[in-house]
């Protein structure tokens, strides 16, 4: 067998392994998305992406090239020495074990893809309409692997962690929060009452209650009082920060409280807590027990944390406020 031959069937092998690559790499979405994009290798995206949409007729030729030029390679070098068709069958083994091991992102391999595609584009505008004509099997649905929520998180998870995830965190977190938002419930969520500051009906309003109220991080709290060391705690309504900084002249918490109070059962998932707030019209509600003793509160802006999974600051008049406010951190999760 003469030298140009030779070369001749290992440039097939090569291109064979490469396009076989290129059109595994990424998904065919991606592709596209490359090919309309500014980056340096659109233009090999966009002709690799060709060469996907012939479907089973390019991989049945790249199998069909590179099975047919190993085969040859292996048996010609038989002739010259055994030891050689034994290095010659490893490397091909080697070669088709590790051709999808390799990154996604490579240039060098992605502009010699994208030169290798032409030909074989061109190729295949004639083979095509011949090969269609044999009977084969229709590809099936491919399944998604995906059955449970636990799934989706999980996948969240591995795509946060993907070298070339173009996914913010911020989204990403508020996927994953919806996922689980349905499951919660409100006792998951709520602040317990012994936590909770409670705003005495006759408190003086001063610059130290204005000053605890905001660092609580809340623009809501309940007003109540204790009516006797065995019995529950009484709430008679709810003051507002915004209407405490609108009323300067206002001395005491009940001049400017509200006598709305809403409850809600502890065991209630975060939907429910959710349609009770915009059914009752207001930013908290009072948790209760199956004795119908307050025993904790969940604001608006606790619910809308864990829908979005990310802070919401509190209501204030005016937004720019929301910039010079300090509010706590809550705990965020990691990936």
């Amino acid at each position: 067998m003469n030298t140009p031959l030779i070369a001749l069937l290992v440039f097939l092998l090569l291109g064979s392994l490469i396009l076989d690559w290129a059109i595994n790499a990424l998904p065919a979405r991606e592709l596209r998305r490359r090919a309309r994009s500014d980056l340096p290798d659109a233009r090999s995206a966009y002709r690799i992406s060709k060469l996907v949409n012939y479907g089973w007729v390019v991989k049945f030729l790249l199998w069909l090239f590179g099975t047919a030029t190993a085969v040859v390679l292996v048996l010609w070098s038989t002739k010259t020495s055994y030891l050689l068709a034994t290095a010659i069958a490893s490397l091909i083994g080697l070669l088709v074990l590790y051709r999808r091991r390799l990154p996604n992102s490579s240039g060098l391999l992605n502009s010699l893809a994208g030169w290798l595609a032409v030909g074989m584009a061109w190729l295949l505008h004639f083979i095509e309409p011949l090969l269609n004509k044999l009977p084969h099997k229709e590809n099936r649905q491919l399944n998604t692997g995906l059955f449970e929520t636990a799934d989706l998180e999980d996948l969240l998870k591995l795509q946060a962690h993907q070298p070339d995830n173009r996914i913010s965190f911020e989204d990403l977190d508020t996927a994953r929060a919806a996922l689980s938002f349905s499951t919660k419930t409100v006792a998951s969520v709520m602040v317990p009452i012994k936590d909770v500051r409670i705003v005495l009906p006759d408190e003086a309003i001063g610059p130290h209650l204005m000053d605890e109220l905001h660092a609580s991080g809340y623009s809501s709290f309940p007003v109540g009082k204790k009516v006797g060391k065995k019995l529950p705690l009484q709430i008679e309504g709810t003051v507002y920060l915004k209407d405490l900084v609108a009323n300067p002249l206002k001395t005491i918490a009940s001049q400017v409280a509200t006598d709305e109070v809403s409850y809600i059962a502890a065991d209630k998932k975060l939907i429910e807590a959710l349609e009770e707030f915009l059914r009752g019209h207001t930013l908290l509600l009072i948790v209760s027990n199956e004795r119908e003793e307050p025993v904790g509160a969940v604001w608006l802006e606790d619910i809308l944390e864990r829908l979005l999974g990310r802070k919401v600051l509190p209501e204030v008049d005016n937004p720019a406020d929301a910039d010079i406010r300090t509010y706590p951190s809550r705990p965020k999760k990691k990936w």
